[in-house]
């Protein structure tokens, strides 16, 4: 966590910081939504949990946006925003929805947790990769912070399945 805060302290004086915030504490809430993943029954499939996230995402996300809607916020018929919203819908929503939840039923939540905190920085290391984004000092030991934990985070998890395995 404190090398994806390095990887987005560089931001703190620019307009974007809420949404470095907000990306922060998105990990957080992805992991309460694993946390209640493992806890449903083991036969229901991934689908059915991700129509049901999605079903869910769409009656809170509704009130939100008649609120935008009315309050001066642009909505565009164009045939190109349309076409980009159902194809983000579709594999970047639906798929990746149940792409995850197949995986996460399957891992423990340490490594899922891993993963979601990675996100930042390997957000940061593609946008450099794509000619976006400079990578400035202070978000390099961050970088270097976010993969040790996340190497380190891995060895753990091995080691604790190796040991309930060798105890089990």
């Amino acid at each position: 966590m404190s090398g994806t805060g390095l990887v987005m302290l560089h931001d703190l004086s620019s307009p974007r910081w809420k949404g470095d915030l907000m990306i922060l504490c998105t990990p957080w809430l992805y992991q309460v939504s694993h946390i209640f993943a493992k806890r449903l029954p083991k036969g229901l499939d991934a689908v059915t949990l991700s129509g049901g996230r999605v079903l869910y995402g769409i009656l809170t996300m509704a009130p939100v946006c008649a609120w935008t809607l009315w309050h001066g916020g642009r909505w565009s018929w164009e045939p190109g925003a349309l076409g980009f919203l159902v194809l983000q819908g579709l594999l970047m929503s639906s798929l990746n929805f149940v792409l995850w939840y197949m995986a996460i039923r399957n891992m423990e939540l340490s490594k899922a947790t891993t993963f979601m905190l990675s996100y930042p920085a390997l957000t940061l290391v593609f946008s450099w990769l794509l000619g976006r984004d400079a990578i400035q000092g202070v978000q390099l030991i961050g970088l270097a912070c976010s993969f040790a934990g996340a190497v380190w985070t891995a060895r753990l998890t091995a080691e604790a399945r190796e040991h309930a395995m060798s105890h089990g």
